[in-house]
């Protein structure tokens, strides 16, 4: 009688992949040894939010680090091709109609077993397959669960290597960290992805601390992101994109060839048209980096100027961009502590101390920029 056939099944985003991915994986099908190891990367995880990336490059992506690591897996493309959210169990109904006889065992780390339960058809799940499940640090205590899900626990603790923290370092530097495989990150450079058009950019067309300040902000509003409950990779691209004006030699020509024409534009053109920048700059990153999200670009446009009503992630870009890192002046490093606790108060520091060095060097003061002080006072009185 020919033995049942074992089916190791992985999913996720890979958005890229990495080697906590490859890791888990290689040590599953040593201790399982089964018959086939099946990688399903996702259209859209039902559990985070849509990926930048298309699934498609995804897929040549967790391709590519499993044949490097010589990890003899069948790539399925099944949820790209339904072009739609798909939950797990979907994937194992259509496994079943494949091979109805195979045994299929399910591999996740152990920080998906407190979360288990929001699975959709989470007990279908487990009839279908055996968990099989990687220690990951942090989320040790498995046994706990012992009495709720059936499972088996692969031996070892593996890397909570996270792919979305991965994506916030490299937009912020520009460089591929080296828990990508080579072929893997070789793709990504060649496919100009997860900011890399950016920096390249950036870096041809700034003066160096320009864009080193650049990468600063960006850092530091994605810091600032996740303590007020921000999208962090919203805000580093708005970090990183806020001044991609500056790059350009006639602002004015620019705003004006493009139909970029904020309130006072005429004024501004005339007085101090260096301001213009932060319009300009939320154009180019819809235009030139297909930014288009409309709280990004919004954030970058007021940067500068500020605006009578003001988001969350306004108020983080406008902070960060006068209290980054390389800012020498006391007043900064001020602001930035204050941001840590109260991001209000930060912003009308921040407000402060622009208003202050444009007084202070004899600079025009723009008739938005005082409506935009006396708003932000009286919502601070308020």
């Amino acid at each position: 009688m020919a033995e049942t056939r074992k089916i190791l099944v992985y999913g996720g985003s890979f958005d890229p992949p990495h080697a906590g991915h490859i890791e888990l994986l290689k040590s599953a099908a040593a201790y399982l040894r089964p018959d086939e190891v099946r990688v399903f990367p996702a259209f859209l995880s039902p559990l985070k939010e849509a990926s930048r990336t298309a699934p498609e490059l995804r897929m040549k992506l967790i391709s590519a680090a499993l044949a490097e690591a010589a990890v003899p897996a069948v790539t399925d493309d099944f949820e790209i091709k339904r072009g739609k959210k798909t939950y797990t169990y979907q994937v194992l109904r259509y496994l079943a109609g494949l091979e109805p006889d195979a045994k299929l065992y399910l591999l996740v780390g152990s920080d998906c077993l407190p979360d288990f339960h929001l699975w959709k058809n989470h007990e279908e799940i487990l009839r279908r397959c055996t968990l099989l499940v990687g220690t990951r640090p942090g989320f040790t205590a498995t046994e706990h669960f012992r009495g709720k899900y059936e499972f088996q626990l692969l031996p070892g603790i593996f890397p909570l290597a996270a792919s979305n923290e991965l994506r916030r370092e490299l937009a912020i530097t520009g460089i591929i960290p080296n828990t990508v495989s080579p072929s893997a990150a070789e793709l990504i450079r060649r496919e100009n992805r997860y900011g890399l058009d950016m920096h390249k950019w950036l870096a041809e067309n700034l003066r160096p601390e320009r864009y080193q300040h650049s990468k600063n902000v960006a850092r530091l509003a994605g810091e600032l992101a996740v303590i007020y409950k921000a999208p962090p990779l919203k805000a580093i691209t708005a970090g990183l994109l806020h001044d991609a004006g500056k790059g350009i030699k006639d602002i004015t020509g620019y705003c004006a060839l493009h139909g970029i024409k904020p309130e006072g534009f005429e004024e501004i053109s005339k007085n101090a048209p260096a301001l213009l920048h932060s319009f300009a700059s939320a154009h180019m990153a819809k235009t030139m980096f297909g930014v288009h999200d409309a709280e990004t670009l919004a954030a970058i446009a007021k940067h500068t100027l500020g605006a009578a009503r003001m988001t969350t992630l306004d108020k983080i870009l406008y902070v960060a961009d006068i209290s980054s890192y390389e800012r020498p002046f006391a007043e900064a490093a001020l602001i930035r502590q204050t941001a840590q606790t109260d991001l209000d108060a930060a912003l009308l520091s921040a407000a402060r101390t622009k208003l202050f060095w444009v007084v202070k060097n004899d600079k025009w003061l723009c008739p938005q920029g005082i409506k935009i002080w006396n708003k932000i006072t009286a919502q601070q009185k308020a």
